[in-house]
């Protein structure tokens, strides 16, 4: 879901959030922010600063289902900038285990 500001990504969810927003924001172009504590992906900005979930599917996943995480390529341009080149999503597949 689009944002306008970092505020309502970040700063809603933490105690301090209008501090740590402000604490970003004059870095936001050399910096990404991975996030967890959620179960769905988001990969996203607010303004110059790259927001990715690392969402946590394994937590809740029994050994017979399929589950996955991310590889994530970045690229740092030459005025320190990052930018997310592409990201990988790689599935593990479940098993049968009998216990």
């Amino acid at each position: 879901m689009p944002v306008s500001s970092l505020s309502e990504r970040i700063g809603t969810a933490l105690i301090n959030g209008n501090w740590v927003v402000r604490q970003l924001e004059p870095v936001a172009e050399k910096m990404m922010v991975m996030h967890g504590h959620r179960h769905i992906d988001w990969i996203g900005h607010a303004g110059p600063l790259k927001i990715i979930s690392a969402p946590s599917p394994v937590m809740e996943a029994r050994d017979k289902d399929e589950t996955y995480f991310y590889i994530h390529e970045v690229a740092v341009r030459s005025e320190g900038a990052l930018d997310l080149i592409q990201h990988d999503r790689i599935l593990v597949p479940g098993t049968d285990v009998l216990m």
